[in-house]
């Protein structure tokens, strides 16, 4: 394998298991946040005129913003990994390859999932959300309430979809992987050796 296509490799198989790692790290922190938050049942005085749960509010405040680390990875995977592939494979000249097809199909995959969620989905969620923080800053229960519901109904979406990104970024680290490996084995020969020995003449 050349040098270049090599490194390219490798910034591939980095950037993509960072790109999963991310969003391991979002689901885990989601969980761990809400979670605690309800325990602690918290009041929070920049939204102390709002008379709803504090705690789902303070916790999506701030976990609006590991999403948004998240994102900033998962952009810079999507946008390093799909030029490092393409090099790769282009380098080692295996556009033939079965597996070159599957992994580049199941990344694009990943990056359509991604570019909707990034480029739709999270821009309206945003823009609810939002509004959601600065009616409750305002006191304005009513309408944070009604901006939570909107909030809310674009929440089993984004769930699937940050499952798929997920599913299709883990298929991608692993057929990376297995095109890699060697594209035939040598399987070992089932036949008896000849012998070494010399044959001795009747």
């Amino acid at each position: 394998m050349p040098r270049i296509a090599r490194i390219a490799e490798t910034l591939h198989l980095l950037v993509v298991g960072l790109w999963l790692g991310s969003l391991l790290m979002g689901a885990v922190v989601a969980a761990v946040i809400f979670l605690t938050m309800r325990e602690l049942d918290p009041s929070f005085s920049i939204f102390s005129a709002f008379t709803g749960n504090h705690a789902d509010l303070g916790a999506g405040f701030i976990q609006a913003r590991v999403f948004y680390a998240v994102d900033l990875v998962q952009f810079v995977g999507a946008f390093v990994g799909g030029i490092t592939l393409a090099l790769s494979i282009a380098l080692r000249r295996v556009w033939s390859r079965p597996t070159s097809l599957v992994r580049s199909v199941v990344f694009v995959c990943a990056v359509l999932m991604f570019s909707y969620q990034f480029f739709v989905l999270a821009p309206r969620m945003d823009e609810n959300a939002k509004a959601y923080w600065q009616a409750a800053e305002a006191g304005d229960t009513e309408a944070a309430i009604k901006a939570r519901d909107v909030f809310s109904a674009d929440h089993p979406v984004a769930t699937q979809t940050f499952g798929f990104i997920g599913f299709f970024v883990f298929g991608s680290f692993i057929v990376g992987v297995w095109s890699l490996l060697p594209a035939g084995t040598t399987k070992p020969s089932m036949e008896t050796p000849e012998s070494s020995e010399p044959k001795v003449e009747s």
